[in-house]
């Protein structure tokens, strides 16, 4: 298995799908600052987890707004930026018990 470092593709059509959680953040700056930490949150999550329904893994930051990133893994072993979007403490606790996230470190 090739585990080496890889860039992830972010397309603009990923971006537009991004936008739309915009609302579901505290604020514009809870929004703008998780799109500007997916690099930190990629490198350094609170939590990570495996959607096996989508085939991505999950990576989970505690900021202002607790947020999560999926990075969807194809076929052919490429990574791609699927979705942004906060989590409620609730449905974080909630992953956190069906071990569906756990804690990173």
């Amino acid at each position: 298995m090739d585990c080496s470092p890889r860039n992830i593709v972010l397309t603009a059509e990923r971006i537009y799908h991004c936008e739309k959680h915009k609302s579901q953040y505290k604020d514009e700056n809870s929004y703008n600052n998780s799109i500007e930490s997916i690099p930190a949150i990629i490198k350094e999550p609170d939590f990570i987890g495996f959607n096996n329904s989508n085939n991505s893994i999950q990576y989970v930051k505690k900021l202002e707004d607790t947020t999560l990133v999926a990075v969807r893994i194809s076929y052919k072993g490429a990574l791609k930026l699927r979705t942004v979007f906060p989590l409620t403490e609730f449905d974080l606790n909630k992953k956190i018990a069906s071990k569906k996230l756990i804690p990173y470190n």
